[in-house]
């Protein structure tokens, strides 16, 4: 965390100084345009000052005029294009360092955000976690200070109420279980009262469970085993006659 703040202030002392440079070079180049613009001026009035009566004193002393012209216009041509030439070197120069100046400037302000968003997010993360740590710490000692509750309902059951029970079926060990007839599988309880009632299908095999039916059958079952039992004394009797 020291490393990235140190680091920050000395990106911004960076940035200061070359904010200071940035200023200067735009301030030189600004001044070397206007005297550029000064000497070019200054140059043509030296040239139509000087030219004007150097022309008139070759045309009157007549002394090779066409040669002298041609020293004159080269001359003129020469000493434009050296002060030209110096002047426009100079801004090139300057505004090559003012571009390199403007582009490290760039980068450098863009790696500043990024670490200002860092420390920021940073911040507000460790502010987060605080946050959370301080609410699970009074969470866990609420938790903590909180007193179990006795069981003051509990109380003992008598004779009365396990009858009672066994009468309502409220007890689950009074409960008739209901078993498929095809699977035997275990398919929930049922009330004592309503078990020869109940109708249902299986949850594992899909039967259709009927305690109706089975109800309605029993009595037919009784009378036919009652009969067997008849004829079988009926034999027993005969075969003791004999």
């Amino acid at each position: 965390m020291g490393n990235i703040l140190s680091r920050k202030t000395s990106i911004r002392k960076i940035l200061f100084t070359m904010e200071e440079k940035i200023k200067n070079t735009e301030t030189y180049l600004k001044g070397l345009k206007q005297k550029k613009e000064t000497s070019r001026k200054n140059f043509y009035y030296l040239t139509i000052y000087i030219g004007i009566p150097f022309i008139a004193y070759i045309y009157i002393s007549n002394k090779n005029l066409f040669l002298n012209l041609f020293i004159f216009l080269l001359s003129f041509f020469v000493l434009r294009f050296i002060l030209f030439q110096f002047f426009d070197r100079k801004i090139n120069y300057n505004e090559k360092l003012l571009g390199t100046l403007k582009e490290t400037q760039k980068k450098r302000i863009e790696e500043l955000k990024k670490e200002s968003l860092y420390l920021e997010t940073k911040e507000l993360v460790e502010k987060y976690d605080v946050k959370e740590k301080e609410k699970r710490n009074t969470s866990q000692q609420n938790l903590q200070n909180i007193t179990p509750v006795k069981n003051i309902c509990k109380t003992k059951r008598g004779i009365v109420d396990k009858f009672a029970d066994f009468i309502i079926g409220e007890d689950p060990s009074s409960m008739y279980a209901l078993i498929c007839e095809k699977c035997f599988s275990h398919n929930g309880l049922s009330h004592p009262l309503e078990y020869n009632l109940m109708k249902f299908r299986c949850f594992n095999c899909e039967h259709l469970n009927d305690k109706t039916v089975v109800l309605k059958n029993e009595p037919r079952k009784e009378e036919e085993n009652k009969g067997k039992n008849k004829e079988k004394d009926k034999e027993k009797d005969k075969e003791n006659k004999e």
